[in-house]
């Protein structure tokens, strides 16, 4: 990895680290969206979780969504 890749790695993390403690956060929300055989779909998601050393990212969706499984 470049330094310029450690860096922005680096400073992704940090700010993953702090959106699940600040609800205003940019990264708190997000969108995860797929596609298959029955078109597109995308759902709202709210980042609640961050581990830096095992690369770990939590987040929650609505279970009352047509969407969730």
């Amino acid at each position: 990895m470049s330094p310029e890749q450690k860096e922005t790695f680096n400073n992704a993390w940090q700010e993953l680290l702090l959106a699940v403690r600040n609800r205003k956060h940019p990264f708190r929300v997000g969108i995860v969206a797929n596609s298959s055989v029955l078109g597109p779909e995308a759902r709202t998601v709210v980042l609640r979780y961050a581990e830096r050393d095992e690369r770990i990212l939590r987040f929650h969706t609505d279970i009352r969504s047509q969407k969730f499984e």
